[in-house]
């Protein structure tokens, strides 16, 4: 795709085009919107690949119904395509897309955005530069897993984040459930409201069995 946006002046109208010189990113995101939305049909994939040279020519009769193309007030945000050899030279460097020629392998794809979004989230709590006893290495990994449920935010249909103050509500549940784990055995239950002004003993903390005592000296 990049041969046919940018190159020299001898070769323009033969190799690439001016008018695809903004093209080469917006096709990339088209294509990746054409695999999770073919619902599984290859013929589908294909003709949504068929359609970028379209909407680039300002024929918006084949794109999506939800595309913004479809509002009368839609501005395009790249240069329209008017010359015939630009045209071809777009629609020829799709067709020899490997997707294109092989549609068939593309159409159970799936978005990868909130995998790759947790492991953003886990290097806040797992810091790759420190090393861990191993039961830490089981509670960190699983407070990642209570940052990101709680502040998840899909993107809208417009594209843009719903972004909300984050609350870390889940550490004043962490908390709760470790107080309440050292007063298993009694029957004094913590209630959530007095969690603060519990006195923990330092004989009943979790990991006092690790420290070092002046006998093993």
């Amino acid at each position: 795709m990049a041969k046919i946006t940018k190159g020299t002046r001898k070769n323009i109208g033969k190799t690439w085009h001016p008018e695809l010189r903004d093209k080469s990113a917006g096709v990339k995101t088209h294509v990746y919107w054409a695999m999770k939305n073919c619902n599984g049909n290859a013929a589908q994939l294909v003709l949504l690949l068929d359609s970028i040279v379209d909407h680039y020519k300002q024929d918006h009769r084949n794109c999506h119904q939800t595309s913004r193309c479809k509002n009368n007030d839609y501005v395009p945000s790249r240069d329209i395509i008017r010359d015939p050899t630009a045209e071809l030279l777009l629609r020829n460097s799709i067709k020899n897309l490997y997707i294109y020629k092989h549609p068939e392998k593309y159409t159970h794809c799936r978005d990868t955005h909130h995998i790759e979004s947790y492991h953003n989230t886990i290097l806040i709590h797992v810091d790759k530069r420190l090393h861990y006893h191993n039961l830490m290495y089981e509670i960190k990994p699983a407070s990642s897993v209570q940052h990101r449920v709680q502040h998840d935010h899909p993107r809208r249909q417009s594209g843009y984040r719903v972004l909300t103050p984050k609350l870390y509500t889940f550490t004043n549940e962490l908390w709760n459930n470790f107080v309440n784990l050292l007063y298993h055995d009694r029957n004094d239950q913590i209630e959530p409201d007095d969690v603060e002004n519990v006195q923990v003993d330092q004989n009943d903390t979790i990991g006092s069995e690790y420290e070092d005592s002046d006998d093993d000296e």
